[in-house]
């Protein structure tokens, strides 16, 4: 069995497939679509009110519809809540007013079922061939991992700021408490020394005292042998 030749080439605007002696035409659109599969993310092209016309199978699985066909003629507000659908419509449609692209902005994606997700989204219009906008196109990737990564990572350091605070704190608290103790211990040894000085003048009093009770006693003999000798 002879081997099959396939070549491909344009006739009247569309690819034509050439596979042994008769041609397998292949529209524009068949090849779009397999191109847009091939994609890495979400891949869709919307009219003039946000209605969808055309996604990749990518984009197909995130909105949890069978086929990309099942998306085509509904928008956003179909698959999200407000929260998400309402900016991503004003976005597009200041994208539709000025023919400027939206690059690369972070989305975060409120579903109806509730799961939230974020995207790295950017759009473009959509022109027609005699260079009207005629919609928008764009694609999403997900980025939900990375951006709960940078959360939690913010959250540590927001904590680690805090015990970094509340150690800091702890150690100023220390340094007072060193402080007010060197007083202490300063004003302990001050009333130590008061007190031995105290103590010694005490001593010092007493023998005085002993001195004067032995001076009045020798006083005392005296006058009982002054009074006998009268007597």
């Amino acid at each position: 069995m002879n081997d099959v030749v396939a070549a491909t080439s344009l006739r009247n605007g569309r690819a034509v497939v050439e596979e042994g002696p008769e041609p397998v035409l292949a529209d524009h659109g068949v090849l779009l679509s397999a191109l847009l599969d091939l994609l890495k993310g979400s891949v869709y092209f919307k009219d003039l009110q946000g209605r969808f016309v055309l996604i990749n199978r990518t984009m197909a699985k995130v909105l949890k519809v069978g086929s990309p066909a099942g998306a085509v003629g509904k928008s956003d507000f179909d698959f999200f809540t407000e929260e998400h659908a309402r900016p991503a419509f004003a976005d597009e449609q200041e994208i539709i007013r000025t023919g400027r692209p939206l690059l690369d902005k972070e989305e975060k994606e409120t579903w109806a079922d509730g799961r939230i997700t974020w995207v790295s989204t950017t759009k473009m219009p959509l022109l027609s061939k005699d260079g009207r906008i005629v919609g928008t196109f764009g694609i999403s990737r997900d980025v939900t991992e990375s951006r709960l990564m940078r959360e939690a990572l913010t959250e540590s350091e927001a904590r680690l700021a805090s015990a970094s605070g509340e150690l800091t704190t702890v150690s100023q608290s220390m340094v007072a408490s060193a402080g007010e103790t060197a007083m202490l211990a300063d004003f302990l040894q001050n009333a130590s020394q008061q007190i031995s000085t105290t103590v010694s003048s005490v001593a010092s009093s007493a023998s005085q005292v002993q001195v004067s009770i032995r001076e009045i006693s020798k006083n005392a003999n005296d006058s009982r042998t002054v009074a006998k000798d009268a007597v």
